[in-house]
This record gives C-alpha cells, sequence and structure tokens, in this order.
C-alpha cells in the first residue's frame, strides 16, 4: 500500500497507468472506467450541483464535472496530485489531507449534493469506512447522495471467489466492500454491480431534518429574516462606548446583571449566529465562540468580524452532537431561542452543563409549547401535544405548508426539568410573547427566558 509519497511518484503517470489497467478488464480495476461514467452521469443530472470528491488523484472526473458546471470541492492524499489536479480545474476548492485522518476544516463548514469517492476508500479498514460514512452523511444536503465507485463485491462470499482466482495478484493491504454486510449498517444503501471486482455504492441523506432546518433558514436569511440581519457598525461602536441591548426572545431585552463584566469572560454563542449578539458581546470585551448549523448566519459572523477587525471562533456545527469542546471551557453560553428545531432537549442541556466552567452561567430562550397547539390564525387549537413532524405525518405537512423547516415543542418539564437534571441551578425567569398575532394582542406568553447557574 502506498503512502503519500508514492502516490506523489505516481502522479505523472497515474492517468496513463489507469487507463491501461482498465483496459485488461482484469481484478482489480475491471469495470474502472464504467464506474467513472456511471458516477459522472448521475451527478450531471443535477445542474450545477455541489460536489466533495475524496481522493480526486489528479482530478479526471472532478475536472469534466466542473467544466459541465458543478461546484467542486475535494480532499486527497497525495500533495502532487492535488497540485496537478488544482492545474486542470483552478476554479476548484481542493485540500491535501489523508480522509483516513479526518475531513479538512474548511470541508466541514459546507454541505454537499453529492460526496464521492471513486477507487480510494479500500485503504481503509471496513470500521474506518463506517466511521466516515457516518461523518460525511452529515455534510449532505436534503435529498443528497454519497456515491462511492470501488473495488466492490456483493457479499464477502463472491469476495473470497475473486481472491482464489487473483491469489497471486490480490493485496492483503486493501480492505474491500462487501456491500451485503455494509447494508447492514446502511440500510438504506443500494449497490450497482459493475463488473465481477467492482460497483458502486449509493447512500441518500435520508431525512436529516436539521439538514432542512439549516436550508430553510439559510434562505429565510436571503429573504431578510429579522434574526438573520448583522448589527451595524454604529451599533458596534455604541456597545464599545456602553450602549447595547441583546435579546433572547422576540421583544423583551435580558437584562445586563445577568452577564456581569464580561471583559474578559469567554462565551459560547450556542445557535446564535447572524452577527447579531456576538459583536456586541466582544464589543464589552469578550472572548467569543459561535457555533450554528446555518452557512448563512456562520458568514455573517465573520463578516461582521472583518468589518470590526476582531478575530471570532465561528464553527457550523450541529448542537444535537456532542459539542466541539473542551470540558468546562466557557464563562457563559448564550443560547437564543432555537432548541425548537431540535428534537431532543435534554441532550443539549447535558452539553451545555459540561462545557461549562464552575460559576458559570447558561442564559437561554426557549419555547413555551403553546404556539404549537394552535392553527394559523391562533384562534382554534388542533394540534395534540408534543407537536413531533418526525412521528405525525400531518404535524409535518403543516409545517411544510408554512415552509417553516422542521419544528418540535418541548414541554416545561423538558426546558426547565431538563437543565435541572442536567446540573444547573435555575437562578431567575422571564416570559415573553411572539411580538404579533392573536396570542400576543392577548398578552398570552409563548417563551421563557432563563439564566441558570453550574455551581
Amino acid at each position: 500500500m502506498f503512502d503519500s509519497k508514492g502516490f506523489d511518484s505516481w502522479a505523472d503517470n497515474y492517468d496513463k497507468d489507469m487507463e491501461i489497467e482498465a483496459a485488461k478488464n482484469s481484478y482489480p480495476f475491471a469495470g474502472y472506467r464504467e464506474v467513472h461514467e456511471s458516477i459522472t452521469e448521475t451527478i450531471l443530472q443535477k445542474k450545477g450541483a455541489t460536489v466533495l470528491e475524496l481522493g480526486f488523484g489528479t482530478g479526471t472526473m472532478a475536472s469534466e464535472l466542473y467544466n459541465n458546471g458543478c461546484e467542486i470541492y475535494g480532499q486527497d492524499y497525495s500533495a502532487r496530485m492535488t497540485e496537478l489536479a488544482q492545474a486542470k480545474i483552478p476554479g476548484a476548492h481542493l485540500y491535501q489531507k489523508d480522509f483516513g485522518e479526518g475531513i479538512a476544516e474548511p470541508l466541514l463548514e459546507r454541505k454537499y449534493d453529492f460526496i464521492v469517492a471513486t477507487y480510494a476508500m479500500h485503504h481503509l479498514t471496513d470500521e474506518q469506512k463506517v466511521a466516515l460514512i457516518h461523518e460525511l452523511k452529515e455534510l449532505l444536503k436534503a435529498g443528497g447522495k454519497i456515491l462511492i465507485g470501488d473495488i466492490a463485491f456483493e457479499t464477502r462470499d463472491a469476495m473470497e471467489a475473486c481472491r482464489q482466482e487473483y491469489i497471486d495478484e490480490w493485496d492483503d493491504e486493501e480492505y474491500y466492500f462487501a456491500a451485503d454486510e455494509f447494508a447492514k449498517e446502511f440500510p438504506e444503501m443500494t449497490f450497482e454491480k459493475i463488473s465481477f471486482c467492482g460497483g458502486i455504492l449509493t447512500i441518500p441523506s435520508g431525512l436529516n431534518y436539521q439538514n432542512i432546518n439549516a436550508e430553510t433558514i439559510d434562505r429565510w436569511i436571503e429573504e431578510g429574516w429579522e434574526w438573520g440581519k448583522p448589527i451595524s457598525h454604529e451599533e458596534y461602536e455604541a456597545a464599545k462606548n456602553g450602549t447595547w441591548d441583546v435579546k433572547l426572545t422576540p421583544t423583551k431585552y435580558v437584562p445586563h446583571s445577568w452577564f456581569g463584566d464580561l471583559k474578559g469572560k469567554k462565551i459560547l454563542g450556542l445557535a446564535s449566529g447572524g452577527g447579531q449578539q456576538m459583536p456586541i458581546f466582544q464589543a464589552l470585551g469578550a472572548e467569543c465562540t459561535v457555533m450554528d448549523y446555518s452557512s448563512k448566519q456562520i458568514e455573517s459572523e465573520k463578516l461582521v468580524a472583518e468589518r470590526e477587525g476582531y478575530e471570532i471562533r465561528a464553527i457550523q456545527g450541529d448542537m444535537t452532537k456532542r459539542f466541539p469542546f473542551e470540558d468546562e471551557e466557557f464563562d457563559i453560553i448564550f443560547h437564543p431561542v432555537s432548541n425548537c428545531y431540535v428534537q431532543d432537549v435534554r441532550s443539549i442541556w447535558k452539553e451545555c452543563y459540561r462545557v461549562l466552567k464552575h460559576g458559570g452561567y447558561l442564559i437561554a430562550g426557549t419555547d413555551h409549547y403553546v404556539n404549537y397547539l394552535v392553527d394559523n390564525d391562533e384562534k382554534m387549537i388542533i394540534n395534540h401535544m408534543p407537536f413531533d413532524p418526525l412521528k405525525d405525518p400531518e404535524q409535518m405537512k403543516q409545517l411544510q405548508d408554512d415552509d417553516a423547516g422542521v419544528q418540535f415543542s418541548h414541554s416545561l418539564e423538558e426546558q426547565i426539568g431538563g437543565q435541572l437534571e442536567a446540573g444547573f441551578r435555575l437562578l431567575e425567569l422571564y416570559e415573553d410573547t411572539n411580538g404579533e398575532g392573536r396570542l400576543h394582542e392577548l398578552n398570552i406568553p409563548t417563551f421563557l427566558a432563563m439564566r441558570s447557574l453550574k455551581e
């Protein structure tokens, strides 16, 4: 098995050598051309697709996709191959790193219509393949697909039969796909046999509600969503001079006493992207990190930071997963209303507790579940609780008709009780309304804001 230097030395002759090998129609590259042609054809059915290719080699497939209007991102083991591919595709975003050691950080900041790997994953063990595919699924857009073309067999028995036939050529340092075994881990997977030793595994995104929400919020921001508008330079300067306010919920400002002196404090803005609150805290002397699942919200944070000349750690991340932070890293977590887009909030409170320092504060806004009881005119109770569109198709249809992403109601047991279960002590709270509509006119609270302490 080659290391990166081995692929570097092969790079200049790679395309010619692969043509010769493919023409032999023998192990291991029987079906090589057909695999590439089939994957290329599948991708080009979607106009302007965003594609991530792992192990792009000299860029043969990537350049064809690029020339047909695709946006290309890629990662490869070899520095020389990356250099050759970049020359073919000057507009591609290519990174050199062994994907067996993880995906390059800039590539984690986007979602893709297709993630492709051709004749590259057989260098990973089956356990490594499974872990990588799970990671890659998180990078797919709704409706996206992972396409893996490689040395692959329908069953382990078919693989063994090929090994016996080609025993002198067989490479025991490579790990080939047995499709039926991978189907147990990924039941949504399909396998297309191309040759006796080659095929294509297709793994669709499935219903990843977090991806749907990220794309929905990105679209809302483009349409002028209130919670996606960054603060102005004048507001930033006013904050530096002591004039500022921030919101967790639609209408009420958070009391300044909830924060104390922010100078030198480490703050995590959890689902708090958009360039609204973090710039204020930065202006007040805090050291800020923001994590948000929306790429547009992260872009806004970076734009404000660049405009005002400060550094911010901005991470596009999923708060339903383990947070990418050390234990006891932050003094304050600021978490505006957003966990209505998440099915399980208790795990979020546990992660907040883990990454807060002792003596640190969780300052959070949450829904009150009332909004999910009523119709759009807020006159009739139409839904049972909990509101969970993943379990109730009619509730999913309501959200789709309203272009509202995928949302969930949460009880006070989940919102307040969940914090107490995690170890927090609730210190203060206030209620808020929607800011408009019939419930607001009747002064019916629909949101909570809470300050809790990790003792």
